[in-house]
This record gives structure tokens, C-alpha cells and sequence, in this order.
């Protein structure tokens, strides 16, 4: 049976390979309390496709934007976005009552792509446009814009992407990363106590022995 800090430790490791290809890859946040700040869209992206999937808490999409090399105007994608989602249950649940309570309740888009595929992207998030089958929610635009170069100056390619909406908790915690982090504090917690547990116990040796060469000093005085 593994002693309780090496399961700490093998499970940190499993998240920490989880979480490492994502890590390496690009990565463009968008960090808001709610409800939304929302703007009106820019003229230019009044043309934009209105994607017809709502982009909803823990759901995942992944997509693709074409892109040509050397194009001066970004392409644009609408999505509209449900940030209430199901209630959660247990402590997460509590945690989000409390943090709706004090106004503290906040929301992350997350955007992800591979690095073999060089592209600027830009999250913001708006009211819904006149196109969008979706008017009461909010829609985030993304903008992209290639930042490849290739031999010929008008190559295009299909940039995939996977983006994720999901709640962050202490100011800036993602909740898919609670797990990782409590793992991370765990450890920490334990190797305090078992520091200070270490250095309690030498201090108790050093003091039982101070206190027998102590008594072994007044018996050979008294012999003498």
C-alpha cells in the first residue's frame, strides 16, 4: 500500500501530465466578472458567421478559422455564450453562492491552438447581433489574424481551435485546474507537518538527552 504523501505525489504527477500539452500549445484568455461587459460590435464585424452553437459551461467546442497568409483585415466568428449553466452541487455550489453574493462570481473563455499553426487571436465579448438567433445572450467575437509565413505569399490554411467556457474561483482560479491545485496545496500542507513534526521530534531528542548527560554529571559528582 503507497504511504499517503507518495499518492500525493503520484496523482500531482498525472495531473501535471495532463495538463502539460496544454500548456505547451497557444493560449488566448478572457477573463470577466457577470454579468458580461458587453460593447456594440464594430461595423466591420457586422458581416461575421454567427456560429449556431451556444458555447455553454464545461462544453468544449472545437473549431477551425481559414486564414490566408498576408490578409490585412481579420477574420471574425460569432459565438453566443450561456455562462449560468447548471447549478453546482456541494462545495463547488456553496463556493458559487458565496462568491455570487459578494459580486465575485466571474467567468473564463479559454482559446487554445497548436503552435505549428502561428495565429494572433483577440476574445471580446458584445451585445448580439441583428443576425444571431440567440438576441438575450451574450456573443463573443473572435478575431484572427495570421501570423504565418510560408514560400508563397497566399497560402491558406484552416487554424483549428478549442475553446471552453468555464467559472474561475479565488480571483483567478480555473475550476478544470481546482483539482491540480488542491493536490499542489496538499502537498505543501503535508510536507509542512512533516517538517515540523521532524524538527519537534529532534528538538525533543536533543532535550531528553541534554537532560540524561544532565542527571550523569550529578551522579558522578556525587560519587566523587
Amino acid at each position: 500500500m503507497l504511504h499517503p504523501l507518495a499518492r500525493l505525489r503520484a496523482a500531482s504527477l498525472v495531473l501535471l501530465a495532463t495538463l502539460t500539452p496544454l500548456a505547451l500549445g497557444n493560449t488566448e484568455i478572457l477573463v470577466s466578472r457577470l454579468p458580461f461587459e458587453l460593447a456594440d460590435l464594430p461595423k466591420a464585424a457586422h458581416s461575421a458567421s454567427v456560429s449556431p452553437h451556444i458555447l455553454e459551461l464545461y462544453s468544449p467546442q472545437t473549431l477551425s478559422i481559414r486564414l490566408t497568409e498576408g490578409q490585412d483585415v481579420p477574420t471574425e466568428l460569432i459565438i453566443p455564450l450561456d455562462a449560468a449553466g447548471k447549478a453546482p452541487t456541494g462545495l463547488l455550489g456553496r463556493l458559487d453562492r458565496l462568491e455570487r453574493a459578494m459580486g465575485l462570481e466571474m467567468r473564463t473563455v479559454r482559446l487554445s491552438w497548436p503552435a505549428s499553426h502561428p495565429t494572433t487571436f483577440h476574445l471580446s465579448t458584445h451585445r448580439a447581433p441583428s443576425s444571431s438567433p440567440d438576441p438575450s445572450l451574450p456573443h463573443l467575437l473572435i478575431s484572427a489574424t495570421p501570423s504565418f509565413v510560408s514560400p508563397s505569399c497566399d497560402q491558406t490554411l484552416y487554424v483549428p481551435f478549442t475553446i471552453l467556457l468555464e467559472p474561475i474561483h479565488f480571483g483567478g482560479v480555473p475550476e478544470s485546474t481546482l483539482p491540480f491545485v488542491l493536490v499542489l496545496v496538499g502537498l505543501v500542507g503535508v510536507m509542512g507537518v512533516s517538517g515540523v513534526a521532524g524538527g519537534m521530534g529532534r528538538w525533543l531528542e536533543e532535550l531528553a538527552e541534554a537532560d540524561w548527560k544532565l542527571g550523569r554529571a550529578g551522579e558522578d559528582e556525587k560519587a566523587d
